[in-house]
C-alpha cells in the first residue's frame, strides 16, 4: 500500500497507537508501543464484538478495538503486500500455483470465519492482500455489508473473487477462461445454492472423493485426541461442541494439505523463504532507488542493479519489475551529484575533449573531475585558495582560467599545469570570464570588464560603459565582438580590436519578478554560429536577438518563476539551457522557443550556472546548494524534408499548403511510416482542394531527404493510406476504392493495414465491415468481418491475428484464418487512433490521451495503462525486441515505456515542431514524423531520429557504467541487511 503523509486534520494517536501515515480514507499506518507496524481504521459503525485478539487462518489478525473521539476503530496487524485488485490491474491475472494458493487461502479464511459464526460480507479484490506468506483476508472485524450478508453470500463473493483473479474480469462470461480445475468449483460457488466454504476447501485440497474421506477421517481422529489445537475462538462464550473441534482439526489438516501443494519438503520451504526474503529485499531496493533518484542518482542506479542481482529465480513477474526498474533508472535525467565546496558553486565548464569537468565556488577556486570515473582530479593551485567566481576553458583546451572572488585571475597551461596569476586583490569579485575563439584573449567581469593576454598575462584594455558594473561576458564565435550584460540594464557589444562600444543596446524583455536591491542576476550566450544572442539582465524571461539586425528573433522564453542566472547553447545550437533562482534548469527549442520537456529539478537552492558537454549529451549545472549536477539530455536529430522544385530543378520544402478558408475544409492529410521505418508517405493538402491524390514519398532508410511525388490516383481524391511493413507496397483510397501501387487495379474500401509479407490487405468501407484481400490478385478472402466499425487496424507479425480499433474506444481481435472474433478489448474512453503488435502483444493508442497494452491472443490487459501525454496519442510502435514501446502524441512529444510493466522510461522526447503523427523503430533508432514549424502558408514536415541504444543494451551494465563506481560494503550493509556482500557491477 502506498503511504501518504498525515493531513493536518488527522490525529497523531489513536488509543495506544502512534499514526505515521495515511493508507486511504480513514485508514492509517501506525506503530504499537513496541514499534511494530499496525493498521488503524476508523469506522462509521461499531465493529463486531468479541473479535479483538482473535486469530483466524489466512486473515489479518485483529489486535484491538476501541473508540476515539466518538468514532469506533479497529487495529489489525500490518500485511506487507498489495491488494489482489492492484496486482491484477498492474500485472494481469494470476496463474498456476499463485492462483491455486489464492483460492485455497481465501477459502480457508471463510471456513474459519463461518465456523466461528462470522460472515465477512464484503469479500472482494480490495479485501485480499497478497503478503509474503500468502493471501490474507482483511476487515474481519467490520460489520457485514448491507447486501447478501450471509454465508452463502460470502461463498458467491469467493467465486467472483477467484474468477477475477484468474481472468481480470467481473463478467459471468469470463468463467470459460478459468482453469479446468477451478471452473466447475467457481460455477458452483456462484450458483443460487452454493456449497459451504468448508466443502470448497475440501475440493481444492482433495479433488477426489476418496481423498476427501481420508482427510475427514484424520480430522475426526485428531479431534478425539487429548491435544486438539483450538485455533478458532467463538464470538461469545459457549460450550465447544464436537463439530467445532472437528472443524478446527479439519482446518489444521486442510492448511497442511494446501501448503503441501507448493512446499513438498523442508528444502523447498527453505528455498521459498529465501526467495520471498529476496523478493521483499528487491522491492525495498527498488523503492529506495526511486527515493534517491534525485539526491543520489549514482547510488540509486546501483541499488536498482542490486535488486536485479538478488532477484529470485523462477519469479518472472518480479524479474520483469527489476528489469524495468533498472532500465528506468538508466533513463532518468539525473546522472550525478558532485560536491566539495564549502558554500555556493558559482561556475562550471567542460574541457573541449569532454574528458574533464571543472567548477569554481566558495572556498575552492577550482575543482576538477574525471568524467570517465566521476572521480576528483588533483590540480595544482598556487597561492591562497580563495573562492572562485568563474571558470572557462579555451576552445583548443590549452588554457584553463579561473576568475577569483578576490579579484585576481589564474590561468593554467593544461599541458604543463603551470599557472600564472594576474591582478591585485580587490573588493570586487570577478564573477564571469570567457576566452576568445583563438584562445589568445581572456575577458573577465565583476566590478569592471577587462581584457587579458593569455600568453603574457598582461591586461590589454578595460571595456568601459556608462551602464554600470557589467555582468556576464561572451566573445562572438568569430572573435570580433564581446557582449556584456549589465544587470538591470541592457546588453552592449564591444569591438575587440578597439575596445569601443558598437551598435545600439539590446533591451531584454521585462519580467514580473523584481530583483532584490543590489542583486546582479543576468545571463548571456552567443549561439555557436554567431547568428543569435540569448540573454536577460534581471528577469525570469530570456530574449533571443538576431545579431545581424539586433532585433528580437522571437517572443521571450517564458517559464521560469525566478530570475534567470545563466544561459548556454548546445554545440549544435538547437537547444538553449537556462538556470534560474527558482532552482530549476530548463531546456528550450531554439527554433520554436518552446520548452523541451519538464524542468530539471533537484537543486535545493539557486541554480547559478549551466554548461553543455562538447557532444551535447550531458548538461552540468552549479548551484548555491554547494553541488554540481550532471544531467543526460535526450537529443533528436531533425531532418527537414524537401521535394523536387518546379520542372524537377532544385529543392523546395515539403510544405502542406493551406488554401483560403482551410478551416472550413476537412483535413485529409496524414503521414504513414512503414513498420521498418524505411518508407514515409505523406498525403498533403492541395492548394485547390484537400485530398487531391498526389502523394509525397521518402526513402527514410537511405537518409536521402529529397522525396518524390507519387501520382498514385492521379487527380482523384485520397482519403486513406497504407504502407506495407517493408515499405515496398503502397495503397491509397478514394471514392470508395483502393488503388495499390504495382498491384491490382482496385479493391473495395479504404486501406487499413498490410500483413507482414504484404500478401493480405485489410480495408473498410461505408458499411464499416472489414474486408481482407489477397495480393497480388486482389481477391476477397472470406466473408466481411462485421459488427465493428473499424477505423484503424494492424496484423500480428505472423499474420494470424488482426486487431481493429473503433471510434467507441474498443478493439476487436480477429482470427485471420477462421474470420472469428478472438475477443473484444475495452478500456479506452476515446477513439482508437493507432495499433501495433509485437508477437501476441498489442498496443493501442487513443484520443483519450493514453495507450494500453494487451495480450491479444488471450484478449486481456497486459499492464497498467500508459498515461502522461497531454494530447491524443496518435502513433504507437514497439522496439526491436518488444521490450520497449513508444507512443507519440499531438502534444508534440514521444514517450518510451517498459513493455512488461508499463513503467515510463525517462522524460518525454520533445522538440518536435508540431504533432507527431507516425513512429517506427529501425533497430536502436526511433524515427518520428512530425509537422514542423507552423507557417502562414502551411506546415512543413520533418523526420526526427532518436538514438535509443541505451534502452536496447543490457540495463545493468549501462547503470553500472553511469554510476562509474561500485556499491561499497558499507552501503550494502545499510541497504541489503542480512545478505553477504556481493559485487553488483561485475
Amino acid at each position: 500500500m502506498a503511504r501518504l503523509p498525515l493531513a493536518a486534520q488527522d490525529p497523531a494517536r489513536v488509543g495506544d497507537y502512534r499514526l505515521e501515515g495515511r493508507l486511504g480514507s480513514d485508514v492509517f499506518e501506525g506503530r504499537d508501543s513496541s514499534g511494530g507496524r499496525v493498521v488503524i481504521k476508523l469506522l462509521r459503525d461499531p465493529p463486531r464484538s468479541g473479535v479483538a485478539g482473535s486469530s483466524f487462518p489466512c486473515t489479518a489478525r485483529v489486535l484491538a478495538c476501541g473508540v476515539h473521539d466518538g468514532r469506533p476503530y479497529v487495529v489489525t496487524e500490518y500485511v506487507d503486500g498489495p491488494s489482489l485488485g492492484a496486482v491484477v490491474a498492474a500485472y494481469g491475472p494470476l496463474t498456476g500455483d499463485d492462483l491455486h494458493r489464492l483460492a485455497a487461502g481465501t477459502a480457508t479464511a471463510l471456513t474459519a470465519l463461518h465456523e466461528a459464526g462470522i460472515v465477512h460480507g464484503a469479500l472482494g479484490p480490495r479485501k485480499v492482500l497478497l503478503g509474503l506468506d500468502g493471501p490474507r483476508v482483511i476487515d474481519v472485524a467490520q460489520p457485514a455489508g448491507p447486501l447478501d450478508h450471509d454465508q452463502a453470500g460470502d461463498v458467491r463473493a469467493w467465486g467472483a473473487l477467484v474468477r477475477f483473479a484468474a481472468t481480470g474480469a467481473h463478467e459471468a462470461g469470463a468463467n470459460e477462461d478459468l482453469p479446468p480445475g477451478l471452473r466447475s468449483l467457481v460455477a458452483a460457488a456462484l450458483s443460487e445454492k452454493p456449497p459451504g466454504a468448508r466443502e470448497l476447501l475440501l475440493h481444492l485440497v482433495a479433488p477426489n472423493e476418496s481423498a476427501r474421506g481420508d482427510l475427514l477421517a484424520k480430522a475426526e481422529e485428531r479431534a478425539r485426541g487429548p491435544h486438539s489445537p483450538l485455533i478458532l475462538q467463538p464470538m461469545r462464550p459457549a460450550p465447544i461442541r464436537r463439530r467445532s473441534i472437528v472443524v478446527t482439526a479439519l482446518v489444521v489438516l486442510l492448511l497442511a494439505a494446501a501448503a503441501g501443494l507448493v512446499i513438498r519438503n523442508a528444502y523447498a520451504e527453505r528455498d521459498r523463504a529465501t526467495a520471498e526474503r529476496d523478493l521483499a529485499l528487491g522491492r525495498e531496493l527498488i523503492a529506495r532507488s526511486e527515493t534517491l533518484a534525485v539526491a543520489e542518482p549514482r547510488l540509486a542506479r546501483l541499488l536498482a542493479v542490486a535488486a536485479a542481482r538478488i532477484s529470485p529465480d523462477g519469479m518472472d513477474r518480479h524479474a520483469a519489475e527489476t528489469r524495468a526498474a533498472v532500465r528506468a533508472a538508466t533513463a532518468r535525467p539525473q546522472l550525478a551529484v558532485l560536491g566539495g565546496f564549502s558554500g555556493e558553486a558559482h561556475s562550471v565548464a567542460f574541457s573541449p575533449d569532454g574528458a574533464h569537468l571543472v567548477a569554481s565556488g566558495d572556498g575552492e577556486p577550482l575543482r576538477m573531475w574525471d568524467l570517465t570515473r566521476l572521480a576528483p582530479v588533483k590540480w595544482p593551485v598556487d597561492g591562497e585558495r580563495t573562492g572562485g567566481g568563474a571558470v572557462a576553458y579555451s576552445r583548443d583546451g590549452r588554457h584553463l582560467a579561473v576568475a577569483g572572488a578576490d579579484g585576481r585571475v589564474r590561468v593554467w597551461d593544461t599541458a604543463t599545469r603551470r599557472q600564472w596569476t594576474e591582478g591585485e586583490r580587490t573588493a570586487s569579485a570577478r564573477r564571469w570570464t570567457a576566452f576568445s575563439p583563438d584562445g589568445r584573449l581572456l575577458v573577465t567581469a565583476g566590478g569592471e570588464s577587462r581584457l587579458w593576454d593569455t600568453v603574457s598575462g598582461a591586461p590589454l584594455a578595460t571595456l568601459r560603459s556608462s551602464e554600470g558594473d557589467p555582468g556576464p561576458v561572451a566573445f562572438s564565435p568569430d572573435g570580433a565582438f564581446i557582449a556584456a550584460a549589465y544587470p538591470g540594464g541592457p546588453i552592449r557589444t564591444f569591438e575587440v580590436a578597439t575596445g569601443r562600444l558598437t551598435g545600439d543596446p539590446l533591451r531584454p524583455a521585462a519580467g514580473t519578478v523584481a530583483p532584490e536591491p543590489g542583486e546582479k542576476a543576468a545571463a548571456l550566450a552567443f549561439s555557436p554560429d554567431g547568428t543569435l544572442i540569448a540573454g536577460t539582465t534581471g528577469s525570469e524571461r530570456v530574449q533571443l536577438w538576431d545579431v545581424a539586425t539586433r532585433r528580437p528573433a522571437r517572443r521571450p522564453l517564458t517559464g521560469h518563476t525566478g530570475l534567470v542566472t545563466s544561459a548556454a547553447f548546445s554545440p549544435d545550437g538547437e537547444v538553449l539551457a537556462t538556470a534560474s533562482q527558482d532552482r530549476t534548469i530548463r531546456l528550450w527549442d531554439v527554433r520554436t522557443g518552446r520548452p523541451l520537456g519538464e524542468p530539471l529539478t533537484g537543486h535545493t537552492q539557486v541554480a547559478g550556472a549551466v554548461a553543455f558537454s562538447p557532444d551535447g549529451a550531458v548538461l552540468a549545472s552549479a548551484s548555491a546548494d554547494t553541488t554540481v549536477r550532471l544531467w543526460q539530455v535526450p537529443r533528436g536529430i531533425r531532418h527537414r524534408l524537401t521535394l523536387p522544385g518546379p520542372d524537377g530543378v532544385g529543392e523546395v520544402p515539403a510544405d502542406r499548403p493551406r488554401p483560403a478558408r482551410w478551416y472550413e475544409r476537412p483535413d485529409t492529410s496524414q503521414a504513414v511510416l512503414s513498420a521498418d521505418a524505411s518508407r514515409l508517405v505523406v498525403q498533403p493538402y492541395d492548394t485547390g482542394r484537400p485530398g487531391v491524390g498526389r502523394l509525397w514519398s521518402w526513402d527514410v532508410r537511405s537518409g536521402h531527404w529529397l522525396g518524390e511525388r507519387v501520382p498514385i490516383r492521379r487527380d482523384a481524391p485520397v482519403d486513406g493510406l497504407a504502407v506495407s511493413p517493408d515499405g515496398r507496397s503502397l495503397a491509397a483510397s478514394g471514392d470508395g476504392n483502393t488503388t495499390i501501387l504495382n498491384g491490382p487495379a482496385t479493391v473495395r474500401g479504404r486501406p487499413l493495414a498490410y500483413n507482414h509479407d504484404a500478401t493480405l490487405l485489410a480495408t473498410t468501407g461505408p458499411d464499416k465491415a472489414v474486408r481482407l484481400w489477397t495480393l497480388p490478385d486482389g481477391k476477397a478472402k472470406g466473408p466481411p468481418l462485421t459488427g465493428h466499425a473499424a477505423e484503424v487496424a494492424a496484423f500480428s507479425p505472423d499474420g494470424a491475428l488482426l486487431a481493429a480499433g473503433a471510434a467507441d474506444g474498443s478493439v476487436v481481435v480477429w482470427d485471420v484464418a477462421t474470420g472469428r472474433r478472438r475477443g473484444v478489448l475495452r478500456g479506452h474512453t476515446g477513439r482508437i487512433t493507432s495499433l501495433a503488435f509485437a508477437g501476441n502483444l498489442l498496443v493501442s493508442g487513443s484520443g483519450d490521451r493514453s495507450a494500453r497494452l494487451w495480450d491479444a491472443a488471450a484478449a486481456r490487459p497486459h499492464a497498467v495503462p500508459l498515461t502522461g501525454h497531454t494530447g491524443p496519442v496518435q502513433a504507437v510502435a514497439f522496439g526491436p525486441d518488444g521490450g520497449v514501446v513508444a507512443t507519440a502524441s499531438r502534444d508534440r512529444t514521444v514517450r518510451l515505456w517498459d513493455t512488461a510493466t508499463g513503467r515510463p522510461l525517462g522524460p518525454p522526447l520533445a522538440g518536435h515542431g508540431g504533432a507527431v503523427g507516425a513512429l517506427a523503430f529501425a533497430g536502436a533508432r526511433l524515427v518520428a514524423v512530425a509537422a514542423d514549424l507552423v507557417q502562414v502558408t502551411g506546415d512543413s514536415y520533418a523526420v526526427w531520429e532518436w538514438d535509443t541504444t541505451a534502452l536496447t543494451q543490457d540495463a545493468t551494465t549501462l547503470a553500472c557504467a553511469q554510476a562509474a563506481r561500485a556499491l561499497t560494503p558499507r552501503e550494502w550493509a545499510a541497504y541489503v541487511p542480512g545478505l553477504p556482500f556481493r559485487e553488483v557491477c561485475r
